[in-house]
């Protein structure tokens, strides 16, 4: 609803004079007890109307100068360049999606601005719903194991992504959920995952049923790179466990692509604040993983 001014002020009636003495105490008593307290209780209202007004239009006035801002963002960036050195602040649009980003640390970077966190996207007011926020980047090198810490109720899911990852050699990943401060390692999870390769037009699965850990999508060969896609659904609920799914691309040197899909889950209720992910026999993992929040509808 648009803020208005609607109260109108009052005007006060017959006021008294000396003049007229035979009706100076009866316009005294009126303009006291009726007239007086009408105006002030309406100009009360005038001012509450008033102020609504103020901070619409403030509010407005920031909205068209960010929408300048995005505009002049807009018309001074070019096509982002792979590669390309940019300086703190200097705008690129996106090849993704063709948003205008800004640069929030000196970067030569071969990611899209979309998907990079050396980039912050130009927006008007807060992301809509349904809008994938950057939060952070776990960059893993010849690791056993690869934590992402940092689910809570700001975000209805939670979304990992990791392109070109490694294995040390061909293995399968693995997960554990962090509750109460800790990774739950005990037989608790949950999981089961399909298995399609390029190799073969037959369907394989695994399942895991009270196991110590459960299925991430992927397998992967040291020979090639694939890729990952981890999404975890109310991470911050209590009152069931929190699903986990995900699916991975696998390509080896041959051209062999695995195509895996997982979901999985451990049996505690709380509240589930980071993931961990490593390959099942302690085979090392390379790869970057960002952390993006799914903004609340």
């Amino acid at each position: 609803m648009v803020a208005q001014i609607t109260q109108e002020i009052p005007s006060l009636g017959a006021v008294p004079q000396t003049s007229d003495p035979d009706n100076f105490d009866t316009r005294s008593d009126t303009l006291l007890a009726d007239d007086l307290p009408a105006m002030v209780a309406a100009e009360n209202v005038f001012a509450t109307q008033a102020n609504a007004l103020a901070t619409e239009v403030n509010a407005n006035a920031l909205t068209a100068s960010s929408a300048a801002s995005v505009a002049m963002a807009a018309s001074d960036a070019e096509l982002w360049v792979s590669g390309q050195s940019y300086v703190l602040g200097e705008p690129a649009i996106s090849t993704v999606n063709f948003q205008a980003y800004r640069a929030n640390t000196a970067t030569s970077g071969t990611t899209d601005p979309s998907l990079s966190g050396d980039w912050t996207i130009v927006t008007v007011g807060a992301p809509p719903g349904g809008s994938k926020i950057y939060i952070s980047t776990v960059t893993a090198s010849a690791s056993s194991t690869v934590n992402i810490e940092g689910f809570d109720s700001t975000y209805e899911r939670y979304v990992i992504e990791c392109d070109d990852l490694l294995l040390a050699s061909f293995g399968e990943l693995r997960g554990q959920v962090k509750i109460s401060g800790s990774y739950v390692t005990t037989s608790t999870y949950y999981s089961h995952r399909s298995n399609l390769t390029s190799a073969s037009g037959l369907y394989s699965g695994n399942a895991i049923s009270a196991g110590a850990n459960m299925h991430i999508g992927g397998i992967y060969d040291p020979a090639g790179k694939g890729s990952l896609y981890v999404e975890i659904s109310s991470p911050s609920g209590s009152s069931s466990p929190k699903p986990v799914f995900s699916r991975g691309v696998g390509i080896t040197g041959s051209t062999v692509t695995y195509l895996n899909e997982a979901g999985g889950a451990n049996s505690g209720t709380g509240a589930v604040t980071a993931l961990r992910i490593f390959e099942n026999t302690g085979i090392t993992i390379t790869g970057t993983f960002k952390l993006y929040g799914i903004k609340n509808s």
